[in-house]
């Protein structure tokens, strides 16, 4: 039997085709039997995505730890970021100020916003970008407008912006 794979693109589907010359009827023909491994290769696919993105994280935890300088290790660890995700700009925004003070109740949280600042504090711009610098996308906007955000950043959660349209949706829906 010749072995191979195929993916058809109309079932959505991955077959593992196995072929073979035989005498029918006085004849050659192509005996074909198709085995549908469609759950097998994509559970293959999801652990080498898995195994590729735990090394891309021991990469990351790697260059925070070896180097001293931490907005070198920053720089380096956003650049990284920036290139695995093909992204034009990577950056880390800190949620500065006073205490954030959160009283939880049945229906929503409460949060105390009077004193807080969101900076940006580290950030990474792919080099065929530069000169296209936003500044502080977050400059102009009332702390009310990361109310949603609060509690993510109250369990050290991330916030992923994937595009800077998102934040001058969010700009004219609070003015």
């Amino acid at each position: 039997f010749h072995v191979w794979e195929h993916y058809n693109d109309k079932l959505n589907r991955y077959y593992q085709i196995k072929e073979k010359l035989i005498l029918w009827q006085d004849r050659e023909a192509r005996l074909e039997i198709a085995f549908d491994i469609t759950e097998g290769t994509r559970q293959r696919k999801q652990l080498v995505s898995a195994l590729s993105t735990e090394s891309f994280i021991a990469q990351c935890a790697r260059t925070l730890y070896e180097n001293d300088d931490l907005a070198s290790a920053m720089s380096e660890v956003l650049s990284m970021l920036g290139s695995q995700c093909s992204a034009e700009r990577t950056r880390i925004f800190e949620l500065l100020g006073t205490p954030l003070e959160v009283a939880v109740g049945e229906d929503n949280v409460a949060m105390k916003l009077a004193g807080r600042e969101i900076r940006c504090t580290y950030e990474w711009l792919h080099p065929e970008k530069a000169g296209t610098e936003l500044g502080n996308p977050f400059a102009n906007l009332p702390m009310e407008a990361f109310r949603e955000w609060l509690p993510l950043f109250r369990r050290h959660r991330p916030v992923i912006i994937n595009s800077p349209d998102e934040l001058e949706d969010r700009q004219s829906a609070i003015r």
